[in-house]
């Protein structure tokens, strides 16, 4: 199979995944950047790479510390890729976009890490739906605590039972006295 003829960045002009260097200096000011990062942050690239934008500034503060604590444990080792957990990052309408990433750390000649190059990959979406999920269960759980409903669960395709403290409560029991299994469950079914 051929390989392309246009350069692999050329792939990342518009969608939801964009490349992105940094010079390891302070700030990380910006001197590369995918056409792509219009259609996840807003910026055109020509604009972060012609003004050195520092990526660092970019970043949500309290995700900031996170990353460039990430950053620089593998610059100080001998690993040149990390992944940091995903992060916030500030779009140039002042929203923020959750982004993963995979970082390359480049070096010179002394091993010194001089640059970062990496994808960002918008994930905004992905995170509010666990946000909505986590908020959901929260909610449930307040009623159920709420309302003192004892609750049991069984799965058939393996067999797990659950249940809450509530309904070993109710059967008269704490809740690490009962076993949850389904013959546990059976046991105490009239």
């Amino acid at each position: 199979m051929p390989l392309p003829t246009r350069p692999l960045h050329q792939l990342f002009s518009t969608g939801s995944v964009a490349l992105v260097g940094w010079r390891n200096e302070p700030g990380w000011p910006i001197d590369f950047a995918s056409e792509s990062m219009r259609d996840i942050l807003g910026y055109k690239a020509a604009q972060l790479m012609e003004s050195a934008v520092a990526f660092v500034e970019l970043i949500h503060p309290d995700d900031r510390g996170g990353v460039e604590k990430m950053s620089s444990c593998h610059c100080a080792s001998e690993f040149d890729r990390f992944q940091p957990a995903d992060f916030r990052v500030r779009t140039a309408d002042g929203a923020w976009r959750w982004i993963q990433s995979s970082v390359t750390i480049e070096r010179d000649a002394a091993g010194t890490a001089t640059r970062f190059f990496g994808y960002l990959l918008d994930v905004t979406e992905r995170e509010q739906g666990e946000r909505d999920i986590e908020e959901q269960r929260r909610r449930l759980e307040l009623v159920i605590q709420g309302t003192r409903l004892g609750m049991w669960d069984w799965n058939p395709q393996t067999n797990a039972v659950m249940f809450n403290d509530i309904w070993a409560e109710m059967l008269g029991y704490e809740f690490g006295e009962i076993t949850p299994s389904l013959s546990e469950w059976e046991s105490r079914v009239h």
